[in-house]
C-alpha cells in the first residue's frame, strides 16, 4: 500500500520551501504536527500509530494554526542547540519504547527559508512512516495505537478484528519471500553434484522500501564489467536484460552450457548471485598436491585429512569466497548509488548441494582449529544462512562509518563483505575467530589471512587451468 504524501517528491528531494503545502494540509490520518520537543514516550506513541495504520508524517518544528482550522499555521522550527538530542531522541525512542521497531526516515529541513518563515539557526524535522508490514508495534506500556479518524492523538486499539487485521498484514508477503528464499536454480545431474553458494540480496525484506534501478543497461553493464585495481575484483563479460531486470554471467574460460557465477537481478534491488565451488574428490590424497597448487598449506591440510582417516573426502574448496564477497558487494553498492538508494541492504545465503562436504581454508589459524577439534563436515544437502526464510530472518548488512574518504569504497566493501562471510562461514565449520594462544583473554580474527588466501586462490585456479589445456 503506498503512504499518502503531502508532496510531489520523495523526501530525500525535500526543501524547505516545499513545507508550504503543509498550509493547507489538516492534521489528522495521515499527518502530526509538533510545534516544540516532546518526550521520547510520546514521540513513540505517534511513530507507531502512524505504522500500526496507514502510514503518515509527523513534522517537528511545525505548529497548527489552530483547533479549528488544524493545518501548518507557524513554522518556528527547532534550534541548531536542540536539533542533534531531537534526532538522538527520535532514533532512540523507537529503539527503546517499540517492540518491534518500526521503519521509518528523516529528513532535516534547514533556514533560512522566507516562504515559510523558517529563521536561521532553525530546522524542521520530517520524518516519514509507511504502513508497516511488521505491525502491530507495541508501545512500551503495553498499548497498540492506531489512527483515529480526524484525531492528531493516537488511540490504543483494543478491538479483536483489527488486532487480528494487524497481525496477519505481513503474510502476502512472508509467503512471497518463503517462494523466493526456496527458489532455488535448476542444475544439471553433473552440477548437482557440486557445491554452490547462492546469495540473495535486497533493499528490504518487508518491501516497504523499493527502490528502482532506472538506468540504462550500458551504464549497468560499465559496473559489472569493470576491473577494480584496489580492492578484489571480478568481471561478468555477458551482461543482458530480462524481463524483470538483468543477467550477469561469467563466461569467459568456462563452458557457456555450465552454470557458471551467475547474478540476476530484478530493477527492484532484488537479487540473486549464485556461483559454484571447486570441488575435489581425489582418490589418493597425495593428489591434492596437484590439485590445490600455489596454495601455502596443503601439506598441513593433507595431514589433518590423514590423521583423521578421511581417505576419500568430499572436498569444497572455500578460499575464493572472502575477495568473490568483496567484489560482490563492490559492485552491488554501485548500483545501489545508481538506483539513489542508501547503501544498508540485506542478505541471506544458501549453500547448496553440501552433502558430506569438508572445506579447505588455507588459512594458518582456520587449519590450527581443525587439527584440534577435528574437520568439519555439512550433514545435510542444503543449508541456509541465517536460518530461516521468513523475511525477519534476512541478515542486515549495515552501511560503515568510515572517516578515511580517500579509501572509503574499499574499506566499507572489505568491511561489508567480512559481515556476510561471517554469517556464512558457520555453515561450513569455519571459525571466524580463534583464541589467541599467547593472549588467552584475546580474539585473533583471521580475515587477512582469508583475503590472502583468496589471492593465491587466483593462482590455484591459473595453474588448474594450464592442466586441463594441456590435457586437452
Amino acid at each position: 500500500m503506498k503512504t499518502y504524501s503531502p508532496f510531489d517528491k520523495a523526501l530525500k528531494d525535500l526543501l524547505a520551501a516545499d513545507l508550504t503545502n503543509l498550509k493547507i494540509v489538516n492534521e489528522g490520518w495521515y499527518v502530526e504536527y509538533k510545534s516544540d520537543l516532546v518526550n521520547a514516550r510520546a514521540l513513540a506513541k505517534a511513530v507507531s500509530a502512524f505504522a500500526n495504520t496507514y502510514g503518515g508524517w509527523l513534522f517537528l518544528g511545525v505548529k497548527e494554526q489552530c483547533k479549528d482550522n488544524p493545518v501548518a499555521g507557524e513554522f518556528p522550527g527547532i534550534s541548531a542547540i536542540e536539533l542533534d538530542g531531537a534526532l538522538q531522541r527520535l532514533r532512540q525512542s523507537a529503539a527503546e519504547y517499540l517492540n518491534p521497531t518500526p521503519l521509518f526516515e528523516t529528513k532535516v529541513l534547514r533556514g533560512p527559508c522566507v516562504e515559510i518563515g523558517l529563521a536561521e539557526g532553525t530546522s524542521v524535522v520530517v520524518i516519514e512512516i509507511p504502513q508497516s508490514h511488521t505491525a502491530p508495534h507495541v508501545h512500551k506500556d503495553g498499548r497498540i495505537y492506531r489512527r483515529v479518524a480526524d484525531g492528531s492523538e493516537p488511540k490504543p486499539e483494543t478491538d479483536r478484528f483489527v488486532l487480528d487485521q494487524l497481525w496477519s498484514r505481513a503474510n502476502p508477503i512472508r509467503k512471497q519471500t518463503r517462494k523466493w528464499v526456496k527458489r532455488d536454480p535448476e542444475f544439471s545431474e553433473a552440477e548437482g553434484k557440486v557445491p554452490y553458494v547462492r546469495l540473495m540480496f535486497c533493499v528490504d525484506p518487508w518491501c516497504q522500501r523499493v527502490p528502482w534501478l532506472s538506468a540504462p543497461i550500458p551504464e549497468i553493464r560499465s559496473v559489472l564489467t569493470s576491473h577494480d585495481t584496489d580492492i578484489p575484483s571480478i568481471t561478468f563479460d555477458t551482461v543482458h536484460t530480462t524481463s524483470e531486470g538483468f543477467i550477469a554471467r561469467q563466461v569467459q574460460g568456462n563452458d557457456p552450457h555450465n552454470f557458471v557465477l551467475t547474478w540476476k537481478m530484478q530493477r527492484s534491488m532484488s537479487c540473486d548471485i549464485v556461483f559454484p565451488l571447486p570441488l575435489y574428490t581425489p582418490y589418493d590424497l597425495d593428489d591434492l598436491f596437484t590439485d590445490l597448487d600455489g596454495y601455502d598449506h596443503v601439506s598441513c591440510f593433507i595431514d589433518i585429512l590423514k590423521e583423521r582417516a578421511h581417505n576419500q573426502p568430499r572436498i569444497a574448496d572455500l578460499n575464493i569466497m572472502m575477495n568473490l564477497l568483496i567484489s560482490i558487494i563492490s559492485k552491488y553498492r554501485r548500483l545501489l548509488k545508481l538506483a539513489a538508494t542508501e547503501w544498508d541492504f540485506y542478505f541471506k545465503a544458501r549453500v547448496l548441494n553440501a552433502w558430506r562436504i569438508v572445506p579447505f581454508v588455507d588459512a594458518q589459524t582456520v587449519l590450527k582449529e581443525f587439527e584440534a577439534h577435528g574437520l568439519p563436515m555439512i550433514m545435510e544437502n542444503t543449508v541456509t544462512a541465517p536460518m530461516g526464510d521468513d523475511p525477519a530472518s534476512f541478515a542486515r548488512v549495515n552501511e560503515q562509518d568510515i572517516e578515511d574518504s580517500k579509501h572509503e569504497e574499499k574499506i566499507v566493501s572489505v568491511l561489508q563483505a567480512i559481515d556476510v562471510f561471517a554469517r556464512i562461514a558457520p555453515s561450513f565449520g569455519v571459525p571466524i575467530f580463534v583464541k589467541d594462544e599467547a593472549q588467552a583473554d584475546s580474539t585473533m580474527y583471521p580475515y587477512p589471512e582469508l583475503q590472502a588466501a583468496g589471492t593465491r586462490a587466483m593462482t590455484v585456479q591459473q595453474n588448474r587451468n594450464k592442466r586441463l589445456s594441456l590435457m586437452s
